[in-house]
């Protein structure tokens, strides 16, 4: 299975999505040697509002990349921080990359390179440039 197997989508405002990315942002501290559980489920609790506010006001962005059985195998999210004026960069928003996760499955196969690769194509043509 290569990187072409699977669809990139931007992920949508609703709860199975932001569900997927509490999970894959749960996952990846996890996987990074955070193992308590209840610090994990209290991030998770704190986070998944923050996350809804963010997405409906358009702050937080996020893709995924699709398996063939259409479940969710990586993701990557990008915060558009309101940034004040500032001497480098005229542009309103600073973009945080954040939340980058593949499933155990699906690694090496590409598929955080290919949401990178592609969001940093889709900033620069809104004029997002950091």
């Amino acid at each position: 299975m290569s990187v072409e197997d699977f669809e990139i989508r931007a992920a949508r405002l609703d709860e199975k999505d932001i569900e997927a990315i509490v999970h894959q942002r749960r996952a990846m501290f996890f996987d990074m040697g955070h193992r308590d559980e209840r610090a994990l489920e209290s991030m998770s609790e704190r986070f998944r509002p923050w996350l809804k506010r963010k997405m409906e006001a358009g702050e937080y962005v996020a893709w995924f990349a699709i398996a063939p059985d259409e479940s969710v195998a990586a993701g990557a999210g990008l915060w558009l921080m309101d940034w004040p004026p500032h001497i480098v960069g005229r542009g309103k928003w600073r973009g945080n990359i954040v939340n980058v996760y593949t499933e155990a499955a699906y690694r090496r196969k590409g598929l955080a390179w290919e949401l990178m690769r592609q969001r940093w194509n889709g900033a620069r043509e809104k004029g997002w440039r950091r």
